[in-house]
């Protein structure tokens, strides 16, 4: 039977993008096989975002907004692109159906504002600041295309699923962390979450999806 696909539409806000080096060999542990960790000088990058998402449709259907955290690592894939791969993804409920389009997604109470991102179930507690003198300065964060701006994610569930995006340029700038945090998920993955080596902010971006994500093997 062939596969229908719909549009879907997404706005992200006050997105937050902590970045890590980190052991690629700990990365390669967790992706499936044909997959591999982009690296730089040797290392890998792990990633944890926050955001709210507003504006939410699949095809005609409008969808409630939510928030959401995920922690992100940085592949080629099995035809040797760059995608991102989802470890894990948590969201406010009205973010739970995803569910039904085979998004890897659980449950949890999020905040989320410019200047902080909170979830004390997972054990994530960031404050942060954007100094005004960055206004109109993007900053890149690290990699090519830069993190944050990959057009295709994977993930693990009932197999691997792969969804496939489309956005303008992120107007990343830089953010500077506060004198206390948490990233507990990132710990729980088997990284060394010290204080972050990249911090960024972005206050909006739009994204066209292609749904449902596909399913491209059983394992």
């Amino acid at each position: 039977m062939r596969s229908i696909h719909f549009a879907g539409t997404l706005e992200l806000r006050d997105l937050m993008l902590a970045t890590w080096k980190v052991d690629s060999e700990q990365i390669s542990h967790a992706l499936p096989e044909g997959f591999a960790p982009i690296t730089v000088d040797g290392v890998g990058f792990v990633s944890v975002v926050g955001f709210c998402a507003k504006g939410v449709r699949a095809g005609r259907l409008p969808a409630p907004g939510y928030s959401g955290i995920n922690v992100r690592t940085y592949v080629t894939d099995r035809e040797g692109a760059p995608a991102i791969f989802l470890l894990q993804s948590r969201v406010t409920l009205p973010g739970m159906v995803g569910l039904f389009l085979g998004a890897p997604v659980r449950p949890t109470l999020i905040g989320v504002r410019r200047g902080s991102v909170s979830a004390a179930g997972v054990g994530v507690a960031v404050r942060y600041s954007v100094p005004e003198e960055e206004v109109g300065s993007p900053q890149t964060p690290p990699l090519e295309p830069p993190m944050g701006d990959f057009d295709v994610a994977y993930w693990k569930a009932a197999g691997v699923r792969r969804l496939e995006t489309t956005h303008q340029p992120i107007p990343w700038r830089t953010a500077v962390i506060g004198e206390s945090w948490r990233f507990d998920p990132v710990l729980a993955l088997g990284f060394d979450a010290k204080e972050p080596q990249w911090l960024h902010y972005a206050e909006r971006v739009d994204f066209d999806l292609t749904l449902p994500p596909r399913k491209i093997s059983r394992r």
